[in-house]
Order: C-alpha cells, then sequence, then structure tokens
C-alpha cells in the first residue's frame, strides 16, 4: 500500500499540489484515485481513495463544506481542489474541519492537467500493489513452505529485506457475532496500517483464516510492544461492535524462524481467546512456553488424562465438580482451613473431598512431586 506522504513526494514541484490542511493526515492510505463532481458518489466509494473536484457546475461554495464531511465519511483518504473558473479558494471552516478530523486537503491550479496527476499517481499506486503482492507472498511461502527458499529469499533480498535481521508476527482475531465480520476485518487492517505507516516501521500485512497477519521486521521488542498498544487502543472499543485478541510471537533473528514462530504464535493466540485475554505475549508464557514446543502431543495427552482428565471424567460421569474444587485449592496454595473460610466449607467437608480426589486420582497432596504433576495437568488443558 502507498500513504499520501509517498505518493505527493514530487507533485508540489511537479504539477504546484499543496496541502492546505490535515498534515496529521498524510499517513493514510491510497489505493486509488477519482475525480468527482457529485457528493453522491460517495456511497459507491470503497475507501481509501485520493477524491479529486473542480466545483464544476456549481455556483457558489455552500456545498463544499458537507461534500467534504461526506468523504471524510466515508472514508476518502484526501481531497484535492482543483482552483480555477468554478473554485476561487477554500472556504476557512472547510480548511477548519480538515485540520480538526485530520483529513488532507489538498489545492492544485487550473492550469494543471488533472490527467496528468491521476494517471501518474495511479501508475504509483499500481507499481505499490504489485511490490506489496509480491512481499506478502514471498512471506507467505516463507511461511508455509519454509524449505522453497528460492521462492522467498530472493524477493525479499530485493525489496531491501536483511535475512539476518530480527523478525516478528502480531496475530489478529477480530471478534463479532455479526455476519458482516469481512468488513471488520478491513477496518482493523485500515487502523494497523496507519499505525505501521505513522512509525515508518518495515511490515507486511495479510489475512488468513479470518485473522490478520502481521510480519514485522528489524524492531525492538519495546516497539513491538508500543505498536499491540496502539492497536489496542484503536480497535475494538467497548463502543464498537467487535473486540480484538493479539497474539504476540518472539522476536527472533533470521527469517528461517518465521515458519515456527507462526505456529507458536497461533498456539498463543487460541490460549489468549481460551482465557479471554485481549493480549498474550509468546515469551510471557512461563512454563506453557515448555508445553508449546513439546512434539510430543500424544504424552502430553496421556499425561493429562492421568491426572485432571481423569478427574474430569469422573466429574462428568458423577456431575461432581472435583476439577473445580481441587483448582481453588491448589490456587489457595494447599490451605485448608482458608478452602474452607473461602468456599464457607467445614473442614472435616474439605478433607472428605480432598480424600475422595486422592483415591480417584490416586495422588498425595502432602508429596510435592503428585502437586507438580496436578498443577502441570491444569496447565496441559489450558493450551489443549
Amino acid at each position: 500500500m502507498i500513504t499520501i506522504k509517498k505518493l505527493i513526494e514530487n507533485a508540489d514541484e511537479n504539477y504546484q499540489l499543496e496541502l492546505i490542511a490535515g498534515e496529521e493526515g498524510l499517513d493514510r492510505i491510497v489505493q486509488w484515485i477519482h475525480i468527482v463532481e457529485d457528493e453522491e458518489v460517495s456511497e459507491f466509494l470503497h475507501g481509501n481513495e485520493m477524491i479529486f473536484t473542480t466545483g464544476i457546475r456549481r455556483k457558489d461554495l455552500e456545498w463544499m463544506l458537507d461534500f467534504v464531511k461526506r468523504f471524510h465519511k466515508y472514508n476518502a483518504s484526501a481531497l484535492v481542489i482543483n482552483i480555477g473558473p468554478y473554485i476561487k479558494y477554500v472556504p476557512e471552516e472547510v480548511i477548519e474541519y480538515c485540520k480538526k478530523h485530520e483529513f488532507p486537503l489538498f489545492v492544485i491550479p487550473w492550469k494543471t492537467r488533472l490527467v496528468d496527476v491521476t494517471r501518474d499517481f495511479c501508475n504509483q499506486i499500481i507499481k505499490s500493489e504489485q511490490v506489496e503482492m509480491s512481499i506478502t507472498e514471498a512471506f507467505k511461502n516463507a511461511i508455509f513452505q519454509v524449505e522453497d527458499e528460492e521462492t522467498y529469499f530472493p524477493v525479499l533480498a530485493r525489496y531491501g529485506y536483511d535475512l539476518k535481521d530480527k523478525f516478528s508476527l502480531v496475530i489478529i482475531k477480530i471478534n463479532t457475532q455479526r455476519n458482516n465480520e469481512d468488513q471488520y476485518i478491513n477496518m482493523v487492517h485500515f487502523h494497523c496500517e496507519r499505525i505501521l505507516n505513522r512509525g515508518a516501521y518495515k511490515y507486511t500485512i495479510f489475512s488468513y483464516q479470518k485473522k490478520l497477519i502481521l510480519v514485522l521486521s528489524a524492531l525492538k521488542d519495546k516497539e513491538i510492544k508500543n505498536i499491540v498498544n496502539e492497536i489496542l487502543s484503536t480497535c475494538g472499543k467497548k463502543e464498537d461492535k467487535y473486540s480484538i485478541t493479539i497474539a504476540v510471537g518472539y522476536n527472533r533473528k533470521g527469517i528461517e524462524t518465521i515458519a515456527l514462530n507462526f505456529k507458536r504464535t497461533m498456539e498463543t493466540l487460541r490460549l489468549a481467546r481460551k482465557r479471554r485475554q485481549k493480549v498474550l505475549y509468546y515469551d510471557e508464557l512461563g512454563i506453557y512456553k515448555l508445553l508449546l514446543n513439546s512434539d510430543d502431543y500424544t504424552a502430553i495427552i496421556e499425561f493429562y488424562n492421568e491426572t485432571v482428565g481423569k478427574l474430569k471424567a469422573y466429574d462428568k460421569e458423577n456431575k461432581t465438580q472435583y476439577v473445580d474444587f481441587l483448582k481453588k485449592y491448589l490456587e489457595l496454595d494447599g490451605k485448608v482451613q482458608t478452602m474452607a473460610e473461602k468456599e464457607f466449607l467445614h473442614r472435616n467437608t474439605v478433607h472428605y473431598h480432598l480424600n475422595k480426589i486422592k483415591k480417584i486420582i490416586d495422588c498425595d497432596f502432602n508429596n510435592l512431586n503428585d502437586n507438580l504433576k496436578i498443577l502441570l495437568g491444569f496447565y496441559i488443558e489450558e493450551i489443549l
């Protein structure tokens, strides 16, 4: 994607294009160019378009503020006013609106041929999209076809990526009860692009199985946290009709780490959703990292079935709640008196339940190894 800032780099010299408001919005993405004279067309925009207008057939300037508001509402990237016989100047109220909403507003003289400007800008957009598609495809190959190095090594190197640099992954799941999930994915995608472009970070972003995958290059851990925090503060707020869950992978050197990083980050996302956490970092998982990195998944399942899984099966068959009871007991550091007080139970009742659990899963709560096994069983339950 190309930003307004990049698109207009030489436009002041070549076309006398002048920015008069909304400088803070120059990090917006531009996906296409339109020359528009009727604001009703705004409803048919896809968003992220740069709009040119000449004001032809307009008798005064009263229309302009509503025109600007409408295109801003429908997520146009910027507006270019053609100053000439139909528009003599831009009213101050229009300039103030664009400043307030960080909506880039440009003027261009009548002597400049709009066809030259729009052709140039469209060519830049097409070229930028072609480059982005090549980079995205290369990263997909690095993730999903890691052994096929010739499909991604040369491409990434050609576009300035140091393959020995650090690479990190951020995966975002959009949670909504509505059918228009794609709309919210596009919305979050748009916000992520703005945040990343504002910081001039090196990245690529693409959709995969209704999730957004951000590949970040050559960033420090603190920079990644800042990006994630900004995404959280911008997207999925209480007033929005969707929420987001974010998983952040490790930040390691070498493009060869990215495939395994993707797998671990997807597992981290699953754990975050199970815990109902908004964001979860792989590097902060503690003991879960050992479990997620185990290649012997069968052994993990067997271990679980011998501990918590066995108790869970007993609960299901006998309509008891010993799993919840045991979890609370361990969370209270195995203190019978505290458990009795917290759950409003007699000490003898607590002892009765513990003795019953001991027989079901064959454990001794006075034995450190047995307690560790049970705790590990609960950890495994969270990743299953």
